[in-house]
């Protein structure tokens, strides 16, 4: 899998990394073509202050568990969705310090297949997310322009939008093989 970034986490100040995380995160698509991306927004602020961002859907690799197991896994979990994998898009490496610390996201570009079979949401992180917005590429790309005001917002939007600028790209190269 190709690195398209390595980031530091500049917005809240560095003690020490006790753990490594590794997430996969997965762009989605629909049959329109539109992409799944969560709302994340809570009523109260925590340590990272009032979330109110989006975000792709994803979360942690269990140790020992397969990429691909877990991100479809994550996907039937919080989308309600079974999914196809079309092409591996890349890794992220970033840095949460308040959490101590560094995440390998691992990025897929997948299809929905089937019926809506129901979330279930397990995780804390999960709790957090307020809906799930089905939008182009592009939309999707000004959602994430629009929210990055807030010192968390901006590590979601650092981390992500060089993923959404690489499905841009596989996405074009991919209707030219047609």
């Amino acid at each position: 899998m190709r690195l398209l970034a390595d980031l530091l986490d500049n917005e809240y100040p560095y003690t020490e990394i006790k753990r490594v995380r590794v997430v996969v995160r997965a762009i989605v698509m629909d049959e329109n073509g539109n992409i799944a991306l969560h709302h994340i927004c809570g009523n109260e602020p925590d340590a990272f202050g009032l979330r109110d961002y989006y975000e792709t859907p994803g979360g942690g690799a269990d140790d020992g568990e397969d990429l691909l197991v877990a991100l479809k896994r994550e996907c039937r979990e919080e989308l309600g969705y079974e999914i196809d994998v079309i092409a591996e898009i890349g890794e992220v490496d970033d840095y949460y310090n308040l959490l101590f610390r560094k995440n390998l996201n691992h990025y897929y570009l997948c299809r929905r297949k089937g019926a809506f079979l129901g979330t279930h949401f397990v995780s804390r992180g999960d709790s957090l997310i307020h809906d799930t917005v089905w939008v182009p590429l592009e939309e999707a790309m000004r959602l994430y322009e629009n929210h990055r005001d807030e010192k968390l917002a901006r590590l979601v939007y650092n981390r992500e939008y060089p993923v959404l600028l690489e499905t841009r790209n596989i996405l074009k190269n991919l209707s030219k093989a047609d």
